[in-house]
């Protein structure tokens, strides 16, 4: 048998078109793909997507680790060795999208290997459907209830906006426009990525309360802060950007009651460190919604492995489905009707 081939092959993939958040605009997605070859037929793959605006290592970070790494460590006879690999992955804490790379292709290199698949391996329940929240970038009003009057007729039940504008007038005006034209049919987010001040949040969050968002995503950055929103808002709240490590995560478990937490893989170094946060954060009480970083098709398979083995019926962040310019990959994962239908055999099916 021919030994296994390793390779990572760098990326650079525009969007259809800039998405703006408060924290700056989005306009195209580097990174690597990781390889290894079974066969002339049979690629596992992985995929190493920095993005580190919102908290992972930057791109050239991580490929100078690549470079290093196939250069002299990462050896075949790791593929082998689980526990050596493990170890391997440990020595990557600072780098979380390369650490998710190449976990997610030993993870495929696998169960292709031995004819299984990850949620066996990992010994996980997948449920069969995972439902997808619809996602809006910052618009302005007409626009973003345009592209929901869209995203809704598409199948989509919840909606995540954007917001954390200079001018809080225009967050709560668009919100307004989807409560008077949709009324409780659907399930409305915001997302400040941090944009907002503590004095600022405990307004604005008051000011909002009469339109009944599903919950608030990191209205504020400081963990502190957060921690005392959690306490005083009546709309649930969610951690995003002051979860990258899993330390973070227990402390946010810990400190904020009831919180959502916002796990990306990518940020969060893989599917086995997001599977603990996410198991931790359930025994808790605390729900978690997976979320893709803006990933190709390879990586946000992986985020829909984790939503697709969470509790509950929450809407998950992976509708970004369609953003990128011309994948290389296929995408065996259709969103149909804002319902992703899932198959364990397909998290390692992009030949």
């Amino acid at each position: 048998m021919k030994p296994p081939e390793i390779k990572y092959i760098p990326y650079d993939i525009k969007l259809n078109e800039p998405f703006l958040t408060s924290g700056g605009v989005i306009r195209s997605r580097k990174g690597f793909f990781i390889a290894i070859s079974l066969s002339e037929n049979e690629t596992a793959l992985g995929e190493a997507s920095p993005l580190p605006e919102f908290g992972s290592e930057s791109y050239s970070e991580a490929e100078n680790a690549l470079q290093n790494l196939f250069g002299l460590t990462v050896n075949k006879s790791l593929l082998f060795d689980p526990e050596g690999f493990q170890k391997k992955l440990e020595t990557l804490e600072a780098l979380p999208a390369l650490r998710h790379g190449l976990e997610q292709a030993w993870l495929n290199y696998r169960a292709l290997n031995e004819k299984t698949s990850p949620d066996r391996l990992l010994n996980v329940h997948l449920k069969e459907e995972v439902h997808v929240n619809g996602l809006i970038g910052l618009l302005s009003p007409d626009e973003v209830l345009s592209k929901a009057l869209r995203l809704v007729s598409e199948g989509f039940r919840t909606i995540k906006l954007k917001a954390g504008r200079d001018n809080f007038s225009e967050d709560i005006k668009s919100v307004g426009l989807l409560r008077e034209h949709f009324g409780s049919k659907i399930n409305i987010r915001l997302d400040v990525n941090g944009k907002w001040t503590l004095p600022e949040a405990l307004k604005y969050i008051k000011d909002l309360e009469e339109l009944s968002p599903e919950y608030i995503e990191q209205p504020v950055m400081g963990k502190e802060d957060f921690f005392r929103l959690v306490k005083e808002s009546k709309i649930p709240l969610a951690a995003d950007e002051i979860i990258r490590s899993t330390s973070d995560a227990l402390e946010v478990i810990e400190k904020a009651p009831g919180a959502h937490l916002i796990l990306k893989p990518m940020m969060l170094g893989g599917i086995t460190s997001a599977l603990k946060i996410m198991h931790n954060a359930e025994a808790s009480g605390n729900k978690s919604v997976i979320s893709s970083s803006f990933e190709t098709s390879v990586g946000r398979s992986a985020a829909i492995f984790l939503a697709a083995a969470s509790s509950g019926s929450l809407a998950h962040g992976l509708g970004t489905k369609g953003f990128l310019q011309n994948e290389p990959y296929c995408d065996p994962f259709e969103i149909k009707d804002g319902v992703i239908k899932v198959k364990g055999s397909e998290f390692n099916s992009f030949n």
